[in-house]
């Protein structure tokens, strides 16, 4: 279960910052997620330090996030269906 958390991560601390900033309908249309589980996770993510929210109520990358990407990016959440650690071991970045 640890694995598949820290791929789930891994895709939408990448999906934040490709974006720059996002709110919780973004989560449910490019994740399927419902929007409780949208929110929650945002709200974890808030929690962990990894966001934060702006004065609109849209989150973005805190400084915190932006290094626990670049780690993820760097060393790979260890998931093997992680699509981006796949993309970037061969070279290929996601568009998102």
């Amino acid at each position: 279960m640890q694995k598949q958390n820290k791929k789930i991560k891994h895709l939408v601390l990448a999906f934040i910052n490709e974006k720059e900033v996002i709110d919780y309908k973004d989560i449910i249309k490019d994740f399927n997620h419902s929007k409780s589980g949208a929110i929650s996770y945002l709200l974890f993510l808030e929690k962990q330090n990894l966001v934060k929210k702006d004065c609109f109520g849209r989150y973005k990358l805190s400084q915190k996030g932006e290094i626990r990407l670049a780690y993820l990016d760097k060393k790979g959440c260890n998931s093997k269906k992680c699509l981006r650690c796949e993309e970037i071991k061969n070279d290929i970045w996601p568009c998102f």
